[in-house]
């Protein structure tokens, strides 16, 4: 198993490996981390080609970049560095995970947000409304040692059963718990109290079609807006939510909707967006994934 993390800038890529740190460490994955070097063109002088052991204008060369997040990996985690060139960045680590296989690509936030943790910068905004694979985004100083909790945010639209797969098999492999959220915002609905009902057999019905070996939990947050949903919803330090592409993808691409948008605002805690694609291998890994976490767990206790 292999993942594609962004190394572009020097914070904004410290948070992108930490979180990769943090999703590999339990499966022994191995990272492939890429620094884009952007291919001149004629009408972008600011990016000029050079010797990858040069710097100039005051700017790290991509080698002392690679060196910098090769040294911020442990011993315990496989990890390679490598330098690509395209026409941006979110087309080489796009290009680089289809070279490598990658089941994802993660990438750091953007630093130029003033307010939140996260901001969409123009690289992660390309990935989220064009990747083929899951993007995980890590919010601005990033330090969990590892993911302790899988949390999935249901919704009642298409795409949802890619995202339960998804969590089902991420949290049965790093056997750890496995929680489906839906954050309901009530700022005009008529009927509350309905409106809450009506989500929690939602999230009932989500877990009722997982097998019994899977631990799973479930949470409804409601506020007047989904960002106050979010703050009201109690988060983990190792906490890592997964949401749906949404229903405007086109075919097997990424298209981040406007709730998890909304989500990103104020979410304290790292973000994965799973195209509907994704469904299908999720769901051919989960049963293995939960029989292989329950044959260990049966070790464990022999």
């Amino acid at each position: 198993m292999r993942y594609v993390v962004g190394f572009g800038a020097a914070d904004t890529g410290a948070d992108a490996v930490a979180l990769a740190v943090a999703i590999a460490r339990a499966q022994s994955a191995s990272l492939d981390i890429v620094h884009v070097r952007r291919r001149s063109e004629p009408f972008n002088p600011s990016y000029p080609e050079q010797d990858p052991g040069a710097e100039r204008g005051g700017r790290p060369s991509p080698r002392t970049l690679l060196d910098r997040a090769r040294s911020l990996v442990p011993d315990d985690v496989d990890a390679r560095t490598h330098t690509r060139t395209a026409s941006s960045f979110a087309e080489g680590l796009m290009t680089a995970a289809q070279q490598f296989d990658a089941e994802l690509i993660i990438v750091g936030a953007s630093s130029s947000g003033l307010w939140s943790r996260f901001s969409v910068g123009t690289v992660a905004n390309h990935l989220l409304h064009s990747s083929a694979v899951p993007v995980a985004l890590a919010p601005r100083g990033y330090d969990a040692p590892k993911i302790t909790r899988i949390s999935a945010a249901i919704g009642s639209r298409p795409g949802a059963q890619a995202v339960l797969d998804t969590g089902l098999a991420a949290a049965a492999r790093r056997r750890v718990r496995l929680r489906l959220i839906s954050l309901l915002a009530l700022g005009n609905v008529k009927d509350r109290p309905e409106a809450r009902r009506h989500t929690q057999r939602m999230l009932d019905e989500a877990a009722r079609t997982l097998p019994a070996r899977a631990r799973v939990d479930t949470a409804i947050a409601t506020g007047k807006t989904i960002e106050n949903a979010i703050d009201r919803m109690t988060w983990e330090p190792g906490d890592l939510v997964l949401v749906g592409s949404s229903r405007l993808a086109h075919g097997n691409r990424l298209f981040m909707g406007s709730t998890a948008s909304k989500m990103l605002r104020t979410l304290p805690v790292p973000m994965v967006v799973v195209p509907k694609s994704a469904a299908a291998l999720a769901a051919d890994a989960v049963a293995e994934a939960v029989e292989e976490a329950g044959d260990q767990a049966a070790q464990g206790s022999s």
